[in-house]
């Protein structure tokens, strides 16, 4: 089983794989080079946009800066507005459906690292799937990211304790 193959089936994975690698330094790239556009320069943008993501749908706006992680694994839809500093660490699959508006300073976060400090010894890393299926607005609330981090949190250590009974 590849490493990617891994993530999409949510088992730990190592993302140091040269594979991984090279697909994160693209992302990077990318995000650099669309960041590095003035927003009038909407067709290299959306050409940067097309070659970044696994999809990005029609009418959808990105005013950077952005970064993604891995890019290939994000599915975004129509009519979609992505506001200032929209961050999306996508080491598993992120789907966002049409007509979703994010706020300034957003951030998207699929990995999970172990908890427990046995568990940490290895450089692998939990994952869950992110989706908006229908219109959502988002903003970088703290409530919201604490419930988001307690959230997170629990179910780390929900998947940490049945990695370490396997």
């Amino acid at each position: 089983m590849t490493e990617e193959e891994r993530i999409f089936s949510g088992k730990l994975f190592a993302s140091e794989e040269p594979e991984l690698v090279a697909k994160k330094l693209k992302a990077h790239r990318l995000s650099q080079e669309f960041n590095d556009l003035f927003e009038e320069d909407i067709e290299a943008r959306q050409s940067i946009l097309q070659k970044l993501l696994e999809d990005i749908g029609e009418g959808t706006i990105m005013l950077g800066p952005i970064r993604f992680h891995y890019g290939c694994h994000t599915k975004i839809g129509n009519h979609c507005f992505m506001n200032f500093n929209f961050t999306v660490q996508d080491d598993a699959q992120v789907r966002i459906g049409n007509h979703c508006n994010f706020g300034p300073n957003v951030t998207i976060v699929t990995p999970l690292h172990p908890m427990l400090p046995l568990s940490r010894l290895c450089i692998q890393c939990y994952l869950m799937n992110v989706g908006a299926s229908y219109a959502v607005m988002a903003s970088s609330d703290l409530y919201a990211m604490q419930s988001l981090s307690r959230l997170a949190t629990i179910v780390g250590l929900v998947q940490t304790l049945s990695y370490a009974r396997e």
